[in-house]
């Protein structure tokens, strides 16, 4: 299965030439693969996007929302998605700007959508 994530993240940090971080990520906030173009801290980053990962799916859940998805924000500098794959992993990528987050969500789904037919 590591083999199918790191695949993922060749994929997408390929696709998008602005992307300064990809990752799969465990629920648990460690990194399973990431892919960096800027000198960071890949476990203190990836346990930072887990506890927005896990922030959102409780208060999703506490709001009878439903389960979480996928999420976007952007800051003055990037654009970051993050994309449930499982109970157990998501996949976050931060791009600089300008960055398209339509693209990036439909090529995270095909990619998310593969992992998921290899898993099951």
């Amino acid at each position: 299965m590591v083999e199918e994530f790191e695949e993922a993240v060749k994929y997408l940090s390929s696709t998008f030439g602005n992307a300064v971080f990809t990752a799969v990520i465990g629920s648990d906030g460690l990194p399973v693969t990431v892919n960096m173009q800027h000198e960071m801290d890949k476990a203190k980053e990836s346990a930072e996007i887990a506890l927005i990962f896990n922030d959102i799916s409780k208060v999703s859940k506490a709001l009878n929302m439903g389960n979480f998805i996928d999420l976007f924000f952007s800051t003055d500098k990037f654009e970051t998605v993050i994309s449930n794959v499982n109970r157990d992993y998501f996949i976050v990528m931060i791009m600089e700007k300008p960055a398209n987050i339509g693209r990036a969500r439909l090529e995270m789904n095909y990619v998310i959508s593969k992992l998921r037919s290899k898993i099951s």
